[in-house]
């Protein structure tokens, strides 16, 4: 009688070993599940933009490009990827944000100084943003008379 009770109990314990063995296996093969990956630098440059020079260096990449779109296409794109406004309500406008290890800077640099505050020959728009993975510095400015948009930008990864 207690070999009948063994069999059956030995059958149902190596059963669920095996069961355990085989979940754990199952969910060790998953891939880890993730939040959304950091921007890497080549995701910040401005589509089909010429690029006049780039490096890299003490763990960040730069670059300067150009494109022949005005500069309210090029501010339009960048607002949209920084989630930013990037336009201001008057010439040399600025505005300070953040918490929580990030903070975004905008400034306007496209008046002259005096008490007139007359609009420079060039526009000039700055972002640097501070975000939890990454900081990028954004210099967007266009000359007026000029063919081309430019784009400086600076990207650390942390």
């Amino acid at each position: 009688m207690r070999r009948m009770f063994v069999l059956p109990a030995t059958f149902l314990l190596v059963m669920g070993a095996t069961s355990f063995c085989s979940v754990a296996v199952a969910q060790k093969e998953e891939p880890p599940k993730t939040g959304a990956e950091k921007p890497r630098f080549e995701d910040w440059k401005y589509p089909k933009a010429k690029e006049l020079s780039s490096g890299q260096g003490a763990g960040g990449s730069h670059a300067v490009l150009t494109t022949t779109d005005d500069l309210d296409k090029v501010i339009a794109f960048y607002e949209k990827k920084t989630g930013q406004t990037l336009k201001v309500d008057q010439p040399g406008g600025q505005s300070i944000s953040g918490g929580a290890g990030e903070a975004r800077l905008f400034q306007d640099d496209s008046i002259q100084p005096g008490i007139k505050s007359e609009p420079r020959p060039v526009v000039v728009r700055i972002l640097v943003q501070r975000a939890t993975s990454y900081d990028l510095t954004l210099v967007i400015s266009k000359a007026k008379g000029e063919d081309y948009t430019h784009i400086a930008m600076t990207y650390f990864s942390r």
